[in-house]
C-alpha cells in the first residue's frame, strides 16, 4: 500500500513541476520579468553593506508607520 502512495506522490510532484514550468513559460512569453531583485539590493552591484542599510531603512520606515498607528489609538489603546 505504501508503494502505491509513494508512486502517487511522485506522479503528483511531476504534475506540479509541469504546471509550474508551463506557468513560468507563459509568464515569460507575456514579458513578465522572472527572478532577480526583490528590493533588498541596491542597483550598484552586490554590496552587503548597502543591502544591510537598505533593509535597515525599510525597517525604520515600517517602525515609524507602526508608531503612528499606535499613537493614533490614544492613551486608552484598544478596548475589547
Amino acid at each position: 500500500m505504501m508503494r502505491v502512495y509513494a508512486a502517487m506522490a511522485q506522479k503528483e510532484r511531476e504534475l506540479i513541476s509541469e504546471r509550474t514550468r508551463a506557468a513560468l513559460a507563459a509568464a515569460k512569453a507575456r514579458g513578465k520579468h522572472l527572478g532577480g531583485d526583490r528590493g533588498y539590493r541596491t542597483t550598484v552591484g552586490p554590496d552587503a553593506l548597502a543591502a544591510t542599510e537598505a533593509r535597515r531603512d525599510a525597517a525604520d520606515r515600517t517602525g515609524y508607520r507602526v508608531l503612528l498607528e499606535i499613537e493614533a489609538l490614544g492613551p486608552d489603546g484598544v478596548e475589547g
